[in-house]
């Protein structure tokens, strides 16, 4: 119906007494909008269409902020979740969704952050008189050319300008490639080919051209010989086996009047007894487990199927020692916390430890209250198992 024409006709029934028809809210099963696609539109852009479509549907007002969340999309709802962690955003306001993605979107256009300052591939800020953005640089050697690269340890290929490879590399083919790159932010990055180049002795290093002056990423390449002398000279740190944390043992403490419990061994698919044999071996072989006979502590085990016909077996603490454990108070720090003491760092290292419960010995008198019970009989583990109460804070 036209809308002068519905105008008056509600006019006319007004006029003539008929009570006038309530407003109708859409369901959001008639509300249609598409994502926001940052290499369609900005975001400001985007936000003042939603709100026009939530106005012309006539959505209900006090669900803004689940229809904003809903319709952004997928990446960039996980993009805004990663912005504001540890809060959540169904926690925060309509206002305060739309202004962060704004301000995180902004900053995450990397094409508009640096330019190339010069041919040698010093970064600059480009715009708003920001101060010049120090980035790591080395210098390899590339085709007996000394070439300065930005060390950018997340980028899988290495990038250069059009400009700067004519300068170096002016006799080398540029060979077509279909290759599509995109930046850490989704933005198309057009890509003319790639040449080959040594660089390090290393005949597989690629450097990927573009058609403008802006640097993306830089990435490196190691050699095979390089990375069986890092493996060489380091073997502990590659060992398939489990570590062990030196000079400290974990010890177990019960509460008062402690009663210990003994549950038999659960059944387990007939299809896995093999794989449970094989990392009970295992575990015996590397000194994680040892077997035993006597025993007032027995736990059960769960196995959880891994890809590749390999198991995990896992101890159900929950029905036998966690109830009768004092668990020690040790609260990990916030995440505010944990970057106040990083404030003024340079460098920075994370380290994974492959199975950090296992690589920490627990006293010979504690062992027996981790005893689990399997269809091969009872084993007493050495090495701290996962699923105890208390062991974050050992």
């Amino acid at each position: 119906m036209p809308l002068n024409e519905r105008e008056s006709r509600t006019g006319a029934e007004a006029g003539a007494g008929i009570e006038a028809q309530p407003h109708i809210v859409t369901p959001m099963a008639a509300f249609h909008f598409d994502a926001f696609d940052g290499k369609k539109t900005t975001w400001s852009r985007w936000v003042k269409r939603f709100e026009t479509a939530l106005l012309i549907f006539n959505a209900d007002s006090t669900k803004k902020r689940q229809i904003l969340l809903h319709y952004m999309g997928t990446a960039t709802y996980d993009f805004l979740c990663d912005n504001v962690l540890p809060i959540v955003p169904e926690d925060m306001s309509y206002e305060n969704i739309v202004q962060i993605s704004e301000e995180a979107l902004h900053d995450c256009a990397v094409e508009e952050l640096f330019q190339i300052e010069d041919a040698s591939c010093s970064i600059a800020a480009a715009t708003g008189g920001a101060k010049n953005r120090a980035k790591p640089t080395c210098k390899l050697p590339v085709n007996n050319a000394l070439i300065e690269f930005e060390i950018e340890t997340g980028a899988p290929v290495t990038i250069i300008s059009l400009a700067y490879a004519k300068k170096h590399f002016a006799k080398l083919l540029v060979i077509p490639t279909d290759v599509q790159l995109v930046s850490y932010c989704n933005t198309p990055l057009e890509c003319l080919g790639y040449i080959w180049v040594t660089a390090m002795a290393d005949p597989s290093a690629k450097a990927q051209l573009r058609e403008d002056g802006n640097v993306k990423a830089i990435g490196t390449t190691t050699s095979d010989e390089y990375l069986e002398k890092i493996l060489k000279n380091y073997p502990n740190l590659f060992s398939p086996t489990v570590g062990k944390i030196t000079g400290y043992q974990a010890r177990l403490y019960l509460k008062e009047n402690a009663v210990p419990k003994f549950l038999k061994a659960r059944r387990v698919a007939f299809p896995l007894w093999k794989a449970v044999e094989r990392e009970l071996q295992r575990q015996v072989e590397e000194g994680l487990l040892v077997r035993v006979d006597r025993l007032k502590w027995a736990t059960p085990i769960v196995v959880v199927p891994k890809s590749g016909g390999a198991v995990r077996i896992c101890s159900d603490y929950k029905v036998t020692l966690n109830p009768e454990l004092v668990v020690d108070e040790h609260p990990l720090p916030t995440i505010d916390e944990l970057l106040s003491t990083m404030a003024g760092g340079v460098q920075f290292t994370k380290i994974d430890l492959s199975k950090a419960y296992l690589q920490l010995e627990v006293h010979p008198d504690k062992r027996h209250l981790l005893t689990i019970n399997t269809h091969k009989g009872p084993y007493q583990p050495t090495r701290m198992m996962f699923g105890i109460a208390c062991a974050p804070a050992k």
